[in-house]
């Protein structure tokens, strides 16, 4: 069930990144300097953050007064991820290089990482129960 619901929710985000990526792009001119740098960045954060929603809204799916938890939980849980993104993002951007968004990288591929690994085990956990 888990894997249906990231998949989905995967391809979703990474369409949505793609359009908004283009009209940003259109809207404001630029020209991208790195776009295999922006791919991969796009790529692993849509991951993560597809992860960690699919999670969170398992989670909160099966608490009793639903309302605003997802946006208040998934503020604090993706602030590192949204961070390290923007920052791979200026970079790719700015022509910087691949050496300088390492770190970037490295952060959203082991966010990502935990955040899939941490569901897979606890999915079963809390959609059964």
């Amino acid at each position: 069930v888990f894997a249906g619901k990231l998949l989905y929710n995967f391809l979703l985000i990474l369409v949505l990144n793609i359009v908004a990526l283009g009209a940003f792009f259109i809207l404001l001119g630029l020209t991208l300097l790195m776009p295999g740098l922006l791919f991969t960045t796009l790529l692993v954060g849509a991951l993560g953050l597809a992860s960690t929603t699919t999670f969170l809204s398992a989670l909160i799916a099966r608490a009793a007064p639903q309302g605003p938890l997802l946006p208040v939980l998934a503020s604090r849980v993706l602030i590192p991820l949204l961070l390290s993104v923007v920052s791979a993002t200026r970079t790719a951007i700015l022509g910087s290089g691949w050496n300088q968004a390492v770190p970037e990288l490295l952060s959203l591929v082991g966010f990502a990482g935990v955040s899939i690994t941490a569901a897979i085990v606890l999915f079963d956990y809390i959609w059964h129960d």
